[in-house]
């Protein structure tokens, strides 16, 4: 919106600060976005008052707060397994998509921070799109939550991060479409190199050299390089 001219000013308002949060507000700041604590009220009159003690009175406002899952929609499994106990992340998903209890619910996209959002969403697509043809057949249920298990110990809200590309190319050893880097290095590299190059040389080849480096710190397990190597990406996106 800053950087668009579509509003004069911008405002937003963060009740409890994280170091992530200012790596990625970085940018906007420098564009004059106006940062202020969490909101006290909002009153009659429209105008916002922070905790702070300053105030803004903006035309529009936008509840960027996140959200649970919900999945009242769905009739409760009769398994008495939950699809989300949590509300953050969930459960029981074969692959995190297929219910390992009825393999015919399958959610599409509850996975969080992936690198990139398309590249999981065409994986996913694609996987279903043969096991509803029948060109491809899941394994059996103890085999899926088996698979669910593995993931256990993971307690965040279904984010990727660096375990994209392993996701991806898990999925694609079960539907036979294109790996992960190959789905990056084939469709989208070439188009971004280009496009970049052109308008951004500079921050374009360090952009590369910390994703060289956030994947191979990864790999090899050094995790605190490649968190901060992952932090600086997120601010140059």
């Amino acid at each position: 919106l800053a950087q668009s001219g579509c509003c004069r000013h911008v405002a937003v308002s963060v009740r409890h600060m994280k170091p992530k949060y200012k790596q990625v507000l970085k940018k906007p700041l420098r564009q004059g976005v106006a940062l202020h604590g969490g909101i006290r009220q909002i009153r009659p009159d429209g105008v916002v008052e922070f905790d702070d003690g300053s105030t803004a009175a903006p035309t529009v406002i936008i509840f960027a707060t996140g959200y649970l899952y919900d999945t009242a929609f769905v009739d409760a499994p009769p398994t008495g397994a939950p699809f989300c106990p949590s509300g953050t992340k969930m459960a029981h998903l074969f692959h995190r998509m297929f219910y390992a209890y009825d393999p015919s619910l399958v959610f599409l996209g509850i996975t969080n921070d992936n690198l990139s959002p398309m590249n999981v969403f065409d994986a996913q697509s694609y996987l279903l799109a043969r096991v509803v043809a029948g060109a491809v057949a899941l394994p059996s249920q103890d085999a899926m939550l088996a698979e669910v298990a593995t993931r256990a110990g993971d307690t965040t809200a279904d984010r990727l991060l660096l375990g994209t590309p392993a996701y991806c190319n898990a999925l694609s050893a079960l539907s036979g479409f294109p790996g992960y880097w190959t789905q990056v290095c084939h469709r989208r590299a070439w188009w971004f190199l280009r496009s970049s190059l052109r308008r951004r040389p500079v921050k374009t080849l360090a952009f590369l050299v910390a994703a060289a480096v956030a994947a191979y710190a990864g790999g090899r397990g050094v995790s605190g390089l490649a968190r901060r190597a992952m932090q600086w990406l997120r601010g140059a996106v």
